[in-house]
């Protein structure tokens, strides 16, 4: 004759059971959600790096500078033999005022 086994036993053998099936179905899930959170931070790393150059002003010669044009930030402008750079948006003239950045000095041509 059989002999049953009682219902106290059953739900913990069968909870083992069930519990041992989990974790061989998650496990390898839990590594390849792992691999993808890395992914995930190196993606929106990247996303924060393309935003901030995408704020940088595109730096373009605008020509040389007159009183009646208004220069962007990233304009390169001359002016009296220079090359200045415009960080702000102004129409004020190169080396008087804190918006131009010299970046090439006016010389003589070589010989």
């Amino acid at each position: 004759m059989t002999e049953l086994v009682p219902p106290e036993s059953f739900a913990r053998d069968l909870a083992e059971i069930i519990d041992k099936a989990i974790d061989n179905a998650v496990d390898p899930l839990k590594s390849k959600i792992k691999a993808l959170d890395g992914h995930i931070t190196r993606l929106m790393l990247l996303s924060a790096k393309v935003a901030e150059l995408q704020d940088r002003p595109e730096l373009r010669y605008a020509g040389t500078w007159a009183d009646h044009k208004d220069f962007a930030p990233g304009s390169l402008v001359s002016h009296q033999g220079g090359l200045w750079y415009c960080h702000e948006r102004t129409k004020d003239r190169p080396g008087q005022s804190k918006n131009y950045q010299l970046v090439v000095k006016s010389g003589r041509s070589p010989t």
